[in-house]
């Protein structure tokens, strides 16, 4: 059997829904990715709909479908030994992905300027709803406004109607496409030329 493409590649994913694809693609292309939950589990895990109807953590289908073939473990960031055990994960591993965007970045220690004095090696995969910087860096955006936020819910549907909202995760899915594209340019460059560097991408342009 063939070896998978992305078998030599250690991925952490501290992502929620807004990049969780991307981690479950580069664990479908055969990386080892490790996905990173706080103390008492992702909130995702409570997204519907659910397994079966049941409402558990164990059964949300958003939080499984995008997680699948990923490893996991738990992690406190806001701990000093918790902290110092991430840092130890970034040392071995290849890509970092994550979406808090730049006031919980800067409070857990992971701007991209951070991260890149302590690990130039790693690529970092910065996802955030309206970019790194700019008025509207710090917002936080659900499905449907995301949607709407990209242009694409003035285009959905009739003209004669109101707006038709994409079922579904659709904008927060397309910018883990492009998250996961941008990890991959990025390991390509790095076997090249040896450093790594940081890839960010924006919710609302992805959805353009």
């Amino acid at each position: 059997m063939p070896t998978a493409a992305l078998s030599h590649v250690r991925v952490l994913d501290l992502t929620d829904v807004r990049g969780a694809l991307a981690g479950r693609i580069l664990a479908d292309l055969g990386a080892d990715v490790v996905k990173l939950e706080p103390v008492g589990g992702d909130r995702d895990r409570l997204r519907a709909p659910y397994a079966g109807n049941i409402v558990a953590a164990d059964r949300s289908l958003a939080f499984l479908y995008r997680h699948a073939n990923k490893r996991g473990g738990v992690l406190d960031l806001h701990d000093a030994d918790g902290w110092h055990r991430f840092l130890a994960l970034c040392e071995r591993a290849d890509v970092l992905l994550e979406n808090l965007g730049p006031t919980e970045q800067a409070r857990h220690g992971l701007a991209p300027a951070e991260v890149r004095a302590r690990h130039p090696h790693l690529i970092h995969v910065a996802v955030s709803d309206f970019g790194q910087t700019g008025p509207r860096a710090g917002w936080r955006l659900e499905p449907l406004p995301a949607f709407a936020a990209s242009g694409a819910l003035f285009a959905s549907g009739f003209p004669d109607r109101p707006p038709c909202a994409a079922p579904g995760y659709l904008t927060h899915d397309c910018a883990s496409v492009f998250a996961a594209c941008g990890a991959l340019a990025a390991l390509l460059d790095r076997a090249r030329h040896g450093d790594g560097q940081t890839i960010e991408v924006s919710v609302q342009e992805a959805g353009m």
